[in-house]
C-alpha cells in the first residue's frame, strides 16, 4: 500500500490535537517544587512511565487506539506525540529530501518509528530539554 508523509501526518494530527484541545493537566499532587526538585520528578516519572509508553505507541501503531494510561503517563505521551507531529510535518513538506515512506517500511512500522524509535533516540532529548531547568 502506497502512502505518503502526509497520510502519516493524518494520522497523528487529530491525536495531537486532541491532547492540545482537552489539556494535559497532570503531575498533580506536588506542592510547589524547586527547580531541582521538578527536574527530579520528571525525570523519575518519565523513566518509570517509558515501558508503558513505548508498549502503549506500538498498540497505536497497529490498531490506531490508545490503551488506558494514567495521568503521568499522559503527560509524556502528549510530548512524544508532539515530537512526532513536528517530524513528520517536517518530512511532509521536505519530500526532495525524504522519500515516500512507503517505500521503505508499512504505517505501522513508520507510526511506531516516530513514536519509539525516535523519541528514544532525539524527541526525548528535545522535549526533556524544553521541560528541565538544567540541561540534560
Amino acid at each position: 500500500m502506497n502512502f505518503s508523509w502526509s497520510d502519516i501526518c493524518s494520522v497523528i494530527d487529530p491525536e495531537f490535537a486532541a491532547f492540545q484541545k482537552h489539556g494535559i493537566k497532570v503531575l498533580g499532587g506536588y506542592s510547589s517544587p524547586t527547580p531541582e526538585q521538578f527536574d527530579a520528578m520528571i525525570l523519575r516519572l518519565e523513566k518509570s512511565s517509558n515501558e508503558a509508553l513505548d508498549e502503549a505507541c506500538r498498540h497505536f501503531s497497529a490498531t490506531r487506539r490508545w490503551p488506558h494510561l494514567d495521568k503521568d503517563a499522559l503527560f509524556f505521551l502528549f510530548h512524544r506525540v508532539g515530537e512526532a507531529h513536528w517530524l513528520a510535518h517536517l518530512f511532509r513538506q521536505s519530500p526532495h529530501i525524504f522519500s515516500a515512506p512507503s517505500s521503505f517500511a508499512t504505517e505501522a512500522q513508520i507510526l511506531s518509528w516516530l513514536l519509539v524509535d525516535y523519541w528514544k533516540r532525539i524527541g526525548r532529548t528535545r522535549a526533556l530539554g524544553m521541560l528541565l531547568s538544567e540541561s540534560l
